[in-house]
């Protein structure tokens, strides 16, 4: 086992620490995680500091040649319209020109083009293509036409030639005039474009000056800069490394402006302070530079001073400048009246001011006694709506005992209906034993069917009779007919009628008899006693049977009864119980009505107490109330003292701005006179770039003047701002230093006028008129609209109403 085991080392050997991976101060890692000692974790943790002030001076690098960018862009654009809307011009003025001559001179008329000709008006042959290819193939384009047209010319101008001498003199001076030009122009091109290579070198000088200027500013730069000084004084003493770390190559020495070594820090801001006004100076040079440029080639694409002052879009320009001259005048009388117009905006909103102070005053006191007045009237109305809720509650209670009273009379109505059935149910057993009793079987079943009065039988009977006699008129009146013709057949058949109606009789007494003694023929003669007997016992036991029928068929409506009665015995029962439960409400009611009492004394002598303490608080807020209204007066009073400031501050400005303008004025007059001179005494100066010069110092001038105008102008907003803020504050600690009670108070006097005000019309008028149909208030000018449109309906129940329905309530 122990020769598998690894063997340990006999010898200590130095701990080996893991190698990071670590970065130099220009984010590049080091070879095998080594590092010098000046790039240990104490310097790396600004590394990410120096890494985003590099980002950032990186960005404000490019932020200031965006801005250049754009500020050279804008001017080229400017510059761009300007040319663009000089070229428009030319070209329709040429283009209106060449046509007019051509509606006048007929193509056919010009004569042929001659090679000596086309070296004549070729004026791209003496531009070279390399300076301005564009400007050659425009030029290109109009020869043609510009030839033809002056071709025309000579043609029509006939036998008035020029004399040879003075052809001769002037092409003299044309070639004179063209060399110097020429000979100037080149030496004006050289000028560009050493002025540009010069002007590229500066730029790079400069964005070198701003890039240092940044890094010199860098607190991490300044930090890290002395500890690379001494690490490099150091690197030569560390030769005994070990062969796995080779050795990094020294950093170099910083280098600023051609001076190598440490600088302090003083000395840095010095060069920086140094360097910033060289910066200034370069940028003062390129702009001389390139304004010189500009006017250079301007001189040499300017045409000739006559040529521009004679022509259309010169007048034009003059025109517009003396357009722009009387526009000005009235620009500077509207301001002399708006300025007017602002202080008796001023005065009248001073004046405006404290009338709305005392009306806003006097309403106050006007809405205070309308509040006193809401609050009676708030008073008497929950007395009345008190005194309507206890009657109200009276009469629910009347109300209460009228149905339980008609309640109970509806019981005792049906106890005393069931009482009488069974009462004529009794009756009727009654009548039928009687009948019974007295033999009469027909009478007995009448009762039993349910007939319970003795008039309905007889009525019965005489019906019976009435249709007996009826038929036996009948007979009779049939007998009378026959007894004129046939007297013997009537007669014998009134007989036979008599002998048929005596022979029914008979057959009935022969049937009781045989009922009672049986056949005759078998009885003897001495039992006529016996017979009489007889008879008298079936008379018993017929009327017997009767009471048995009545017995048996009166069992039936005596169990009715019996359940009925047990029923109305249930229902008395409960009616009895029901009082007493009754009685034990009213004894409940009348000990809650005791406690009632109780409470109710209790809430009104709390009420007389929270009363009592409102009006404490009611005196202690109105003394408040007279507290703040003097701290109001004081405020208002330093508001119109500050106010006061605002306008002599106001006015102060408006009086520079009136100099300023009066300035500018004198400028601009000093600016016409200069362009008057030069359109007019022009051909008196030395040389045109004297007046050139004039006219841009003159331009300068007025930029200055402008710029002085737009900062005032900056100046004046935002003093009138900063007043506007201080006015505000001063309404905002005037309308602050109220206290809550009157917040309250407002709060409940909106309250209180949303609800006086008409909620169908959304708070216009007042509540006047309501509809006793559901009580509803709403003012006489939604309800007279509903009722001139015939939708009678409420505007907040949607209940149907009459003009009768509507009526006028007063608030007193």
């Amino acid at each position: 086992m122990e020769s598998k085991k690894r063997p340990h080392a006999q010898e200590a050997d130095v701990s080996v620490t893991k190698k990071r991976i670590l970065a130099g101060a220009n984010g590049a890692p080091y070879v095998n995680g080594s590092a010098p000692e000046t790039e240990e974790p104490s310097d790396l943790d600004n590394l990410e500091m120096f890494r985003k002030e590099a980002i950032f001076r990186r960005m404000r690098h490019y932020s200031r040649e965006h801005d250049r960018s754009q500020s050279r862009i804008a001017e080229l654009e400017r510059r761009k319209n300007t040319c663009e809307a000089g070229l428009a011009a030319m070209a329709a003025c040429w283009t209106q020109l060449v046509e007019a001559i051509r509606l006048l001179a007929k193509p056919e008329d010009l004569p042929p083009n001659t090679p000596n000709t086309r070296d004549i008006f070729d004026i791209s042959s003496h531009i070279s293509d390399d300076d301005a290819p564009d400007l050659v193939s425009a030029l290109e384009d109009n020869m043609q036409v510009t030839q033809n047209l002056v071709t025309k010319f000579v043609s029509l101008r006939g036998g008035s030639q020029f004399s040879g001498e003075d052809a001769y003199i002037r092409c003299q001076k044309a070639q004179t005039e063209c060399a110097a030009l020429r000979s100037e122009m080149q030496v004006m091109h050289r000028k560009l474009r050493d002025s540009e290579t010069q002007k590229g070198q500066f730029h790079e000088q400069l964005v070198a000056a701003e890039t240092a200027a940044d890094r010199l500013r860098s607190k991490t730069v300044i930090a890290i800069k002395p500890r690379s000084e001494s690490a490099s004084a150091q690197s030569p003493t560390e030769e005994g490394r070990k062969p796995s770390s080779p050795v990094l190559p020294a950093p170099p020495s910083t280098t600023i402006n051609g001076h190598n070594g440490p600088i302090d820090i003083e000395d840095r801001k010095f060069l920086a302070d140094l360097r910033e006004k060289e910066i200034e100076e370069l940028r003062k040079e390129i702009a001389d530079l390139t304004a010189s440029n500009n006017a250079y080639a301007l001189n040499t694409k300017v045409p000739p001073p006559e040529f521009v002052t004679e022509s259309t879009q010169y007048q034009v320009l003059m025109d517009h400048a003396s357009y722009l001259a009387h526009a000005l005048a009235e620009t500077q009388q509207e301001n002399i009246r708006l300025s007017e117009e602002l202080q008796a905006a001023l005065d009248s909103r001073t004046q405006w001011q404290e009338a709305v102070e005392t009306a806003a005053n006097q309403t106050n006191q006007e809405l205070k006694t309308l509040i006193g007045k809401r609050d009676t009237e708030n008073t008497r109305l929950r007395d009345q709506r008190e005194q309507l809720a206890a009657e109200l509650n009276e009469r629910k209670q009347k109300d209460g005992i009228k149905m339980a009273s008609a309640k109970e009379l509806e019981s005792l109505a049906e106890a005393r209906s069931a009482r009488i059935v069974v009462l004529e149910s009794q009756l009727s057993r009654y009548k039928a034993q009687l009948a019974a009793n007295a033999g009469n079987d027909d009478l007995m079943h009448f009762f039993f069917s349910g007939g319970l009065d003795d008039v309905a039988y007889i009525q019965e009977l005489k019906n019976r009779v009435i249709s007996a006699e009826q038929r036996t008129a009948a007979v009779d009146q049939t007998l009378s007919i026959f007894q004129d013709e046939y007297p013997n057949v009537v007669h014998h058949m009134e007989a036979e009628a008599d002998a048929l109606q005596k022979l029914a009789a008979a057959t009935v007494k022969l049937e009781k008899y045989e009922q009672t003694y049986g056949d005759l023929s078998t009885l003897p003669p001495d039992v006529a006693q016996l017979a009489e007997k007889l008879r008298v016992q079936e008379e018993e036991i017929k009327r017997l049977r009767l009471k048995d029928k009545q017995y048996l068929q009166e069992k039936t409506p005596v169990y009715s009864e019996l359940d009925q009665l047990s029923a109305a015995w249930e229902a008395l029962d409960r009616q009895v119980k029901s009082k007493v439960f009754d009685l034990k409400d009213m004894e409940e009611r009348v000990s809650k009505s005791g406690l009632d009492k109780a409470k109710s004394e209790n809430k009104f002598f709390a009420a007389m107490r929270d009363k009592e303490a409102i009006d404490n608080e009611r005196k202690t807020l109105s003394r408040n109330l007279e507290k703040q209204g003097k701290v109001v007066e004081r405020l208002v009073e330093t508001e119109r003292n500050l106010t006061g400031q605002v306008v002599s501050y106001l006015q102060l400005k408006n009086i520079q701005f009136r100099e300023l303008k009066f300035q500018l004025d004198g400028e601009l007059r000093r600016l016409a006179d200069v362009r008057w001179i030069l359109s007019t005494f022009f051909p008196a100066f030395n040389s045109w770039a004297q007046c050139k010069t004039l006219l841009v110092d003159r331009e300068r001038e007025l930029a200055e003047k402008k710029q002085e105008l737009q900062k005032m102008t900056e100046d004046l907003s935002l003093s009138k701002r900063q007043v506007e803020k201080q006015s505000a504050k001063l309404q905002e600690r005037a309308a602050g230093s109220g206290s809550s009670r009157e917040a309250e108070l407002e709060t409940e006097l909106k309250q209180t006028m949303n609800v006086l005000k008409c909620t169908a019309c959304k708070g216009a008028e007042f509540r006047d008129t309501v509809l006793t149909k559901c009580m509803h208030t709403f003012c006489r000018s939604c309800v007279d609209a509903r009722l001139t449109t015939r939708q009678r309906k409420c505007p907040a129940c949607g209940q149907s109403f009459a003009v009768a329905d509507v009526q006028t309530i007063y608030l007193q």
